[in-house]
């Protein structure tokens, strides 16, 4: 029990008056000629004390001894010297049980031949406390001074079970946090200690060695999610190129560029630091808005994304331009580049397209204007947008054309079908009637994702001599969205016409897998102003081909495929819905019909292994193999096994094959042998099995 406990035994109260007795002799025999010493440091090494003290000032010669004493409570002093400490001496060492577990008190005196010195200023040890904060990530470091009114630049000190004492800062205060990264990228016992340099006698006071466990728990940015972009921009090849600001962190390993999606925000690529530079040449910048975020990756592969809420980064995209012939104007509108804060201007650009020269039209803070020009007939004119700001960063849109031209119009326009392109499965084919008994100019193909929603225009066709229209549209994803279709025409002045009989909406089919051996598919009914439904087919196809087709009423819209009778098959499974249409008369009656789009479904891959075979050539369980559930023989694959003494006896890549027991054309030894099966799917997913197999006999 320390001095100072409430529950004070006979030999406390001993030492207390022996301390008394003690000090007063002390004074007692004590002279003015006598020097007072000056203790300077305490340095704690592991179980052992080193006092130093400077004699710099006095004759040493006339010193006969030194004397230490220490505190545990900075009350009650006993002598800790046992030895007589040398007349020369400048330190002295001893060993203390209590170094590294608490702040210990120290005064030293001299005996000269004058007699007692008063004893030197007291000193505490400094006694350091390290502490774990923020998940293990931060180490919070704490100690005392060596005296209250005692001034020291701190450096600290940290190291691993295999590394030596390393410096990592320096401090004037008493506190320090010391926030782990790479190489700590799990928990790692890491030591800490401190120290204080005397500039009177260049001594040093150390600390004891305290410890926890810490792991890099901070992704780069200081858990910020949003990389800082410098500009983004699309080329005339519907490119985008992208530029961001340097993340300022010492691990800094790679960037990573997300770009959204109906899906939501899938990984497009990674950028190795130092780079902050990207060309993204599977944009669809010319069609959409293309967004994109960008974060950082340390050398621990922690990503920097925190909360994907605010830190984007978006294209501008100029929408299409339509041309008013009747006022000679068009309108360019664009959505606001956010990425300039603020931006000083945007310049509108027009390419003649004849020589490839661009000429500036203008600047506008808005984000639309209109254009008024004398456009020539049968026409092309193209345009673009370039956003500055004052620190002369620039970003360009897409660039968006058109046809001057002054079409007719026809008085009757209807749909005949509008159908996935099933070539592609990312297009949308669509086919109309027009009535040639009447002479039109434009037909006006609309588009729109939801029902409540207005239409957008998507396609613009002159209208000829031929009675059946189509049109292709790419600029859709049939896989994530059922579409609405509207057929209009235009009067001489582009004024919209809107005729009846002139919509329709694709299927949506999806699926996924609800159950082992189960797929679930699911439609949205196809609706067509032109006929009625007679049935939906739906067409399994594997590796391509067809596999099976099924019929459904047209209310049906979901159907549970039991697939368990194929599961050697590989896994993958197509399906397609086809909607069959009895027309009323477009142009005749005739039987119609509309396809979703393509989904692939993957049934998990399965690996099983026996435990035991017998070679004999009796005809069973004679090979030893993989019992493989929808694995895909264009996988990633290796089975390898080895006998007793570490020796390959066997080894394929080839997904089916099994061993025979047979090693060097001779039957392997009855015994336990252990394998090794690596598989890795087309998709990336990967498969690991380690195991023994008991060859018998």
């Amino acid at each position: 029990m320390l001095p100072g406990s409430i529950d004070i035994t006979m030999k406390k109260i001993f030492n207390i008056l022996f301390f008394i007795f003690f000090s007063f002799s002390i004074l007692m025999g004590h002279s003015q000629s006598t020097p007072v010493p000056d203790l300077r440091c305490i340095s704690i090494d592991n179980d052992s004390v080193t006092l130093t003290w400077d004699t710099s000032g006095y004759n040493t010669t006339s010193i006969e001894t030194y004397h230490t004493y220490r505190s545990y409570d900075g009350v009650i002093f006993i002598k800790t010297d046992v030895d007589t400490i040398p007349h020369d001496a400048i330190s002295f060492t001893y060993l203390e049980d209590n170094a590294g577990v608490s702040k210990i008190y120290y005064f030293i005196q001299l005996i000269d031949t004058s007699g007692y010195s008063e004893p030197s200023d007291t000193l505490c040890s400094i006694f350091l406390n390290v502490n774990e904060i923020s998940n293990n990530s931060i180490a919070a470091l704490n100690w005392n001074a060596l005296s209250p009114d005692h001034f020291c630049t701190y450096d600290i000190f940290r190291k691993d079970e295999t590394s030596n004492w390393g410096w990592i800062g320096s401090t004037d205060e008493l506190i320090y946090k010391d926030t782990i990264t790479y190489p700590y990228c799990s928990d790692t016992l890491l030591r800490y200690k401190v120290e204080c340099t005397d500039t009177v006698i260049y001594c040093i006071s150390s600390s004891n060695v305290d410890s926890d466990l810490f792991q890099d728990g901070f992704p780069p940015g200081n858990n910020l999610s949003i990389v800082q972009m410098d500009t983004v921009s699309v080329a005339f090849d519907g490119t985008v190129a992208i530029s961001w600001d340097p993340v300022q962190e010492s691990d800094l390993k790679e960037y990573i560029i997300y770009r959204q999606d109906a899906t939501g925000w899938p990984e497009i690529d990674q950028v190795l630091a130092p780079d902050t530079f990207y060309i993204d040449y599977t944009s669809n910048a010319g069609y959409q808005i293309e967004t994109y975020r960008v974060a950082a990756v340390d050398l621990c592969n922690l990503t920097g994304l925190g909360g994907f809420d605010t830190a984007f980064f978006n294209t501008m995209y100029l929408n299409p331009v339509y041309f008013d012939y009747c006022d000679t104007s068009i309108l360019l509108s664009w959505n606001p580049y956010i990425n300039f804060d603020p931006v000083d201007a945007y310049k509108i650009y027009e390419i003649d397209t004849s020589t490839m020269e661009i000429n500036l039209i203008t600047e506008t803070l808005n984000t639309s204007y209109t254009y008024t020009s004398n456009f020539i007939p049968d026409s092309t004119y193209c345009y673009y947008i370039r956003a500055s700001d004052n620190n002369s960063r620039t970003s360009s849109s897409c660039i968006q054309c058109f046809f001057a031209n002054r079409p007719d119009q026809p008085d009757t326009l209807n749909f005949k079908i509008a159908s996935v392109d099933t070539l592609t499965n990312d297009a949308i084919w669509l086919q109309y009637f027009v009535d040639t008994t009447a002479f039109g100019t434009q037909s006006i193909i609309l588009r729109k994702t939801n029902a409540n929603e207005a239409y957008d225009t998507v396609h613009k066709e002159d209208i000829n001599s031929s009675a059946i229209l189509s049109f292709t549209d790419y600029n859709v994803q049939p896989s994530s969205h059922d579409y609405y279709y509207k057929i209009i025409v235009l009067d001489d002045c582009n004024n919209e016409t809107w005729l009846p009989n002139n919509e329709a909406r694709t299927i949506l089919l999806q699926g996924y897998v609800s159950a082992v051996n189960i797929n679930t598919l699911q439609w949205t009914p196809y609706e067509t102003s032109t006929g009625d439904i007679s049935q939906y087919r739906l067409y399994r196809k594997i590796n391509g081909l067809i596999d099976t087709i099924i019929t459904f009423a047209p209310g049906e819209l979901q159907y549970d495929d039991n697939i368990s009778h194929l599961s050697g098959r590989g896994g993958k499974f197509t399906y397609l819905v086809e909607a069959v249409v009895l027309s009323y008369s477009v142009p005749s009656n005739d039987t119609l019909k509309s396809f979703s789009n393509e989904t692939l479904i993957s049934q998990i891959s399965n690996i099983h292994m026996p435990n035991a075979f017998t070679p004999n050539n009796d005809g069973y369980n004679d090979n030893f193999g993989p019992v493989n559930i929808f694995t895909d023989e264009s996988a990633d694959y290796l089975f390898v096994i080895y006998n007793r003494w570490g020796e390959k006896v066997f080894e394929t890549s080839v997904i089916n094959n099994s061993w025979d027991g047979q090693y060097k054309n001779q039957p392997s030894p009855l015994g336990v042998y252990v394998y090794l099966i690596h598989y890795i799917s087309p998709e990336g997913l990967k498969f690991e099995k380690k195991g023994t197999v008991t060859l018998l006999k």
